[in-house]
């Protein structure tokens, strides 16, 4: 999927039901040190939000992405160093990239102290959360694409995942 071969998203919409997948994996994540941030960049150096975003955290690579209002959470499928071929566009040049964010290096090196689940209203998943002390890192659908923040939005809510028995 998204060009990327061995690629296979899991998409949910329910967060019991992702909880229930992903839970104990998301725990074992806390005390890790986040390494870093991969994207997927066009030749222009823009980010292409379409495709999955990936965290590196203790050696473990966790890839985010979304479509339509869902989201999917997989480990270590993505090889990312093979060609991007964008369903056969043979004239989009995408590739990826490695912290290409100024916001991201005060959590480089940082250990990921609370892990959320994000929702929009009661029931309506939306992402996760990484909480490292003072800063704090999400991955988000965004209408259809994957987006990040190095901020917490006080409109939505958050579930420590420690706090939710799956």
């Amino acid at each position: 999927m998204f060009g990327m071969k061995d690629y296979v998203p899991n998409f949910f919409c329910d967060k019991n039901a992702f909880l229930l997948e992903h839970g104990k994996r998301l725990r074992q994540l806390r005390g890790s040190k986040f390494e870093s941030l991969v994207t997927v960049h066009d030749e222009g150096g823009e980010l292409w939000a379409d495709c999955p975003v990936i965290l590196i955290a203790g050696g473990i690579q966790v890839e985010f992405c979304s479509f339509k209002e869902d989201i999917s959470l997989t480990w270590n499928e993505i090889d990312t160093t093979e060609k991007l071929d964008w369903y056969g566009i043979s004239d989009l040049f995408l590739e990826w990239k490695t912290n290409m964010f100024d916001d991201e290096s005060p959590i480089i090196g940082k250990s990921i102290e609370e892990i959320e689940i994000i929702e929009g209203n009661p029931g309506q998943l939306l992402g996760i959360g990484f909480s490292f002390g003072e800063n704090y890192f999400s991955l988000f659908n965004a209408l259809d694409e994957t987006a990040f923040s190095f901020v917490r939005d006080d409109s939505l809510l958050y579930t420590k995942i420690n706090e939710v028995e799956k």
